[in-house]
């Protein structure tokens, strides 16, 4: 699926890693979509770690997938290497 910002961000939304992250872009910042996507990351890099364990696999697998295929819309983070 070809992403946009606006159907990234609905799509995020709708994940329970998002559910369970710090939801960044509730806050007032200038790339609301780097908080979601850079949350999202911290999340599944938790759950990697073993540090979390409320995550299905499933959820991690699904979430790291979305990652990638919208790295390219983040600000911040198109370089960002997966430490996962």
């Amino acid at each position: 699926m070809e992403y946009t910002i606006d159907t990234a961000t609905i799509a995020a939304h709708e994940m329970y890693v998002y559910e369970t992250s710090e939801k960044a872009d509730e806050k007032e910042m200038d790339y609301p979509f780097d908080g979601i996507w850079f949350s999202m990351y911290d999340v599944c890099k938790l759950y990697h770690d073993g540090i979390i364990e409320d995550v299905e696999k499933e959820e991690f697998e699904e979430a790291k997938q979305f990652l990638k295929d919208t790295q390219s819309l983040t600000h911040d983070y198109q370089e960002k290497v997966f430490e996962f």
